[in-house]
């Protein structure tokens, strides 16, 4: 007795390949009915298909995985604006004007750069996710101006990231579509006035 097991996933994949050749699973019954779809939807649902891969390829090309709005990063890269995202369980990246990518699961103070994460990004676009991380480190709470990369300090409850001397607020859960980082007016800790 054959006793091998399928997985779900490649069920699934055999069910869509044999929907999307149009291989019919049921004959036509006499009745003209309007149970099967018609020809125009499946030529737009396979032009949504294509639009969501052609998605996925630029997100490769721009270095952030699948879930993240590539818009947001083309945008934010235009203005001159860093861009958070998230990806995995407590993995988080800032994705600097110029395209690079910098951990901020690495601890804080001085982040270190991830051209090892982006390749992977840019060679797997839409690839699930598969990742832990855990924050390392303390958190310093100043900025330091004579470090020269991206930097991480806390500031109160605040958490921010110095880019080229401009502060900017991280948001406090940082999405998987991604966050355009808004400049802060001073890059300094703020001080309570009394």
């Amino acid at each position: 007795m054959n006793t091998k097991k399928y997985s779900v996933a490649a069920l699934a994949a055999v069910a869509l390949t044999l929907t999307a050749c149009g291989t019919p699973t049921e004959t036509a019954s006499s009745t003209n009915s309007s149970t099967s779809a018609s020809p125009s939807a499946s030529k737009s649902f396979k032009e949504q298909s294509r639009e969501a891969l052609r998605r996925l390829d630029r997100n490769g090309q721009l270095g952030i995985p699948g879930p993240v709005i590539g818009e947001l990063a083309e945008v934010a890269a235009q203005d001159g604006t860093p861009l958070a995202f998230s990806w995995g369980d407590g993995c988080t990246w800032v994705r600097t004007p110029d395209g690079a990518l910098w951990s901020l699961h690495s601890g804080g103070g001085a982040l270190s750069r991830d051209d090892r994460q982006q390749s992977w990004f840019k060679a797997h676009p839409g690839a699930l996710v598969a990742k832990e991380c855990y924050q390392q480190g303390s958190m310093p709470t100043r900025p330091d101006p004579a470090v020269s990369t991206p930097y991480r300090w806390r500031d109160g409850t605040t958490t921010k990231v110095s880019i080229n001397g401009v502060a900017y607020a991280l948001p406090p859960l940082i999405s998987e579509r991604g966050a355009v980082l808004v400049a802060e007016a001073s890059a300094g800790p703020t001080t309570p006035t009394n």
